[in-house]
């Protein structure tokens, strides 16, 4: 089976599975509770799910400064800067978390809330709504690993720009700027997934910005009948390749 067709059986998967929880969320009145990490969050409708990325929050790498300012973009329903916060609670002072779904903005709330995270939730397409003089030791994204076109999939749901990012225009502009907002020593990291997306691609657009990408953690899972790898990857200037 080529890689092309094993992407396109991967989608359709994931709209299925996405659809079944959204469904599921809609039985218990919009919103329902789930385990994410040990810790019980609330999802709601329209709102891309957690589930698998668990390792993804675990593995972002610990602040090392005291005050540190953490910008989460595309929060979904916060659990990934929740977890990260709960993780360094004591060098943690502010997360920054912006999506381009209302529904999304107002479940990263409910759980900042629930845990006491410091911080503000903000509409923003990648980095439209945010001065560059807003600076983090951390910018993240646990990004859409899809790249399907309109034409491949049809409308787009609201939930399902969770995971489809059509031609990668919204992981491409992250790459190309992420590191604009990065203090000295700052990480900037997205979350993808090579089986399911095109990593040569976004090395190309790394390379037109002058970045280049580092895989900073990965595992294999399965998904389905899938293996599927689930990674981080580093974005860096390129001369430091």
């Amino acid at each position: 089976m080529s890689s092309d067709t094993i992407r396109k059986e991967l989608l359709e998967t994931a709209r299925k599975l996405v659809g079944e929880y959204q469904n599921t969320i809609i039985e218990s009145g919009g919103q329902a509770e789930f385990t994410f990490c040990g810790k019980k969050f609330v999802t709601f409708n329209d709102v891309c799910f957690t589930e698998g990325y668990d390792d993804i929050a675990l593995n972002l790498p610990d602040e090392t400064r005291k005050d540190a300012r953490v910008l989460e973009i595309g929060c979904g329903n916060g659990c990934v800067s929740t977890m990260h916060y709960l993780q360094n609670k004591s060098k943690i002072s502010f997360i920054l978390a912006v999506d381009i779904n209302p529904q999304a903005l107002e479940n990263t709330k409910a759980n900042f809330e629930r845990y006491g995270v410091p911080g503000e939730v903000r509409y923003s397409d990648v980095f439209q709504a945010i001065s560059e003089d807003e600076k983090f030791d951390l910018v993240f994204w646990n990004a859409p690993f899809f790249n399907h076109t309109p034409t491949e999939t049809g409308d787009l749901k609201i939930v399902e720009r969770g995971f489809i990012d059509p031609g990668y225009e919204g992981i491409g502009r992250f790459i190309a700027g992420a590191r604009k907002y990065l203090r000295p020593g700052g990480n900037a990291l997205f979350g993808f997934s090579s089986t399911c997306g095109q990593i040569d691609i976004l090395e190309e657009k790394a390379k037109e910005a002058e970045m280049c990408l580092e895989r900073f953690w990965h595992k294999t899972l399965v998904v389905e009948a899938f293996v599927v790898d689930w990674e981080l990857w580093r974005i860096l200037p390129i001369d430091t390749e």
